[in-house]
């Protein structure tokens, strides 16, 4: 029985890092476990739910893209998905979104941070409108997860 728990444990150990290293999640083993990884799905999900609605149009069209890039760059579930955005939608109807670039920028790994950056730039591309704000907004968002202007 005793053999069975630590099986359990070494199992769960080893999913719980698998996860964490698809998601690019840096820092100790402490750092791990502590680690809301709701909270980087979420940064992940208003960053780009920002980015579609800084024109003021947030399209089903840009919404599925969003849901799809989740599934694949996080590994959620449609439905998962689904609920991230409408998190997202509401936190960046408040305006609270300064801090979730700067948590991921503290909780994942630049490599991480780049791929986000670069589903960001297809989402601009998505809609085939180049609208200004945001080319400011994906300037910001660069600052915000520490990445290098040229990125």
């Amino acid at each position: 029985m005793e053999n069975s728990f630590l099986n359990s444990l070494m199992k769960m150990f080893a999913d719980f890092a698998e996860r964490a290293g698809r998601l690019g999640i840096v820092g100790t083993a402490e750092h791990l476990v502590h680690l809301d990884e709701h909270q980087i799905d979420l940064a992940w999900a208003v960053l780009l739910v920002d980015m579609a609605s800084i024109d003021n149009d947030f399209s089903p069209r840009e919404s599925y893209f969003i849901k799809q890039q989740l599934k694949e760059h996080l590994g959620v579930s449609y439905d998962q998905a689904v609920e991230l955005v409408k998190e997202a939608t509401k936190l960046v109807e408040k305006g609270n979104v300064a801090e979730f670039g700067e948590y991921l920028r503290e909780h994942v790994s630049e490599g991480k941070r780049k791929e986000l950056l670069s589903v960001l730039d297809s989402l601009i591309a998505e809609d085939h409108i180049h609208h200004p704000f945001e080319k400011d907004l994906r300037e910001r968002f660069v600052k915000r997860l520490g990445l290098s202007p040229t990125t």
